[in-house]
């Protein structure tokens, strides 16, 4: 009875798509990845799922230190450098197959450049000018294209602009129907009034400044129940020292004064900080200046610690704030001390174990005024995007809910007043209702799209790959060729000393265990990886390994291998991503 083929369902976990050193396998389909994660792919991701693997190239585990990837690529330098054939034509040969792994090394043994490949493939690599394109002619960009693209992310960097908008909402007519004659208002009576009671808008960009570290453009307009303003200004950072630094800002706007803002920065030792901010308003009224001053340091087991200290020529506020920081967590308590009020509140957030780190928050305040109680969740929704939703219940002030979308340097916050007073109804579905929501559009609308968008990228990349594939099998053929003549002398080494032959070795798709017409033999191949009558290879798809390509895109593949040691048969079948050591007693042929 022969050696039975690992299982594929105890093969290792298939890479997702947040992984960082990991890329898509070529025979991915949307339906491989989960609810959440077609979401979390961008372009960056399509572009490396035909991207030649250099680890498998060099016969490598991701994971390989720097001695690992060299001692592997010298080995492989002994079989297909040039200078190791003489005949002119496998010297052609052996020169575009040593090219191959030269080039994988040159990326793998720099820790910059291999860095840039885990994150980002073969095009992380090298130039925005040079990057990998399409093997399809048609989808080819031009130098002009490249640099046009390249200026654009320039731009974007170098002005780094950052966009909010808050929208505030009016919908307490839902849970407190004012009475209406209906004569009046007719079939309007039984539509919720809803209103939008302020609305605002925050931008700002960077622009170079010589002898300023940073220099921006901000400006805000706000609305409010039928009256509104705004702002524009100006903001400065400066270095002034190893220890200090120095921020500038003057504003101005309707109906209001030009406003001055200078604040210096000084870091001490042992985590200390301590800053000083003045303020002066000048208006027709007068100059009205406000003093500022903050103190920050690390309290040890207690957390960190900050006090700040403001106020003008009549009034003095006092706030203090301590942060302590778990493994994923964060309890904070902070005080707020004025002459007309004393505030005192609590808050703690914790990420929970679970994909793409939902984080849940709870807070309490409390003073001589009212106390609000606020909780919320927060979420990941794809790679760059964040959705949050929090309630706050405030007595008085009633009940708020809050939702947040942030994508990048963007947010928009929509507070949507639910009723005036603090109502069983307004806080169930406050609290119910966007979660239903949620859920519902995610999985009747966004997440149908959005597989099938990936699996159309992805149908397109396979026929890009396609394009090349004759080339692929002409290296496959070109390898043979130059190996033939050494894998017999390492057999013949092997077999003398009762070491380790490749007898057999299929690698394509297989029915039941059995090989079908979409196989490639590769026995050949596997035998010039053979060292101290060992075989390893690593948790990587066996496409990109030195003279392998792919026989069938887009299927399951397996490796089949039969081989002989210290005189005995043996069989073994892998999964294509699944690692594997040869000899093991477990692949011996029994019967």
């Amino acid at each position: 009875m022969a050696g039975r083929a690992t299982s594929p369902n105890s093969r290792r976990a298939r890479p997702t798509a947040e992984d960082g050193d990991q890329r898509l396998p070529r025979e991915m389909i949307a339906e491989d990845l989960n609810d959440d994660e077609v979401f979390f792919l961008d372009e960056d991701d399509f572009h490396t799922v035909f991207q030649d693997d250099y680890y498998a190239r060099l016969n490598v585990d991701h994971n390989a230190s720097q001695e690992e990837i060299r001692n592997s690529y010298r080995r492989l330098s002994r079989l297909l450098h040039p200078d190791k054939h003489t005949e002119p034509w496998k010297k052609s040969l052996a020169e575009n197959a040593f090219n191959s792994i030269n080039a994988a090394y040159e990326v793998l043994r720099d820790p910059y450049r291999k860095s840039l490949y885990d994150a980002c493939g073969a095009s992380g690599t090298v130039s925005d000018l040079w990057q990998v394109v399409p093997v399809d002619p048609a989808n080819r960009k031009t130098l002009d294209e490249l640099k046009e693209e390249r200026e654009k992310r320039k731009e974007k960097e170098s002005t780094n602009p950052h966009n909010e908008m808050s929208m505030g909402l009016d919908v307490t007519d839902l849970f407190e129907r004012r009475n209406r004659d209906t004569k009046d208002y007719g079939i309007q009576n039984y539509i919720p009034h809803v209103e939008i009671t302020t609305l605002s808008t925050v931008q700002s960009i960077e622009a170079p400044w010589p002898q300023v570290d940073r220099f921006q453009l901000f400006s805000n307009v706000n609305y409010e129940r039928g009256t509104g303003g705004g702002m524009f200004g100006v903001e400065m950072n400066k270095t002034l020292s190893e220890t200090v630094t120095g921020d500038f800002k003057v504003m101005t706007g309707p109906s209001r004064g030009l406003v001055a803002h200078l604040k210096l920065n000084k870091r001490l030792d042992a985590g200390k900080y301590i800053s000083l901010s003045a303020f002066s308003a000048f208006s027709r009224f007068g100059m009205m200046p406000l003093m500022e001053i903050a103190y920050g340091s690390n309290l040890g087991k207690l957390g960190n610690g900050r006090v700040i200290v403001r106020g003008t020529t009549r009034v003095v506020n006092v706030v203090t704030r301590i942060d302590k920081d778990f493994k994923d967590s964060r309890f904070s308590v902070t005080s707020e001390m004025s002459p007309d009020d004393v505030v005192l509140g609590i808050t703690y957030s914790r990420k929970l174990p679970l994909a793409h780190e939902p984080k849940l928050s709870i807070g309490l305040k409390t003073g001589f005024r009212g106390v609000t109680l606020e909780y919320g969740v927060s979420r990941r929704v794809s790679k760059y995007n964040q959705l949050a939703a929090s309630m706050a219940l405030a007595l008085p002030g009633g009940v708020t809910l809050r939702i947040t979308f942030q994508r990048s340097n963007q947010a928009f916050s929509f507070p949507i007043l639910l009723s005036h007073d603090i109502l069983p109804a307004p806080v169930f579905y406050g609290t119910v209702t966007p979660l239903l929501l949620y859920a519902c559009v995610k999985s009747i609308y966004f997440i149908p799209q959005w597989k099938a968008y990936v699996t159309e990228r992805l149908r397109s990349k396979r026929n890009s790959y396609r394009s090349g594939l004759e080339e692929k099998r002409k290296e496959y053929e070109n390898f043979l060729k130059l190996m033939i003549d050494k894998y017999e002398d390492l057999i013949n080494s092997e077999g003398l000393s009762n070491g380790l032959v490749i007898d057999r070795a299929v690698y394509g798709r297989f029915d039941d265990f059995q090989p079908t017409m979409d196989t490639i033999d590769v026995h050949v191949q596997l035998q010039c990886l053979v060292r101290n009558h060992q075989l390893d290879l690593p948790a990587l798809s066996k496409t990109d390994l030195p003279g392998f390509y792919d026989p069938c895109i887009s299927e399951r593949k397996r490796l089949q291998i039969h081989y002989i040691f210290g005189g005995k048969h043996h069989l073994v079948q892998v999964m294509d991503d699944e690692a594997l050591h040869l000899p093991s007693p477990e692949h011996l042929v029994v019967g």
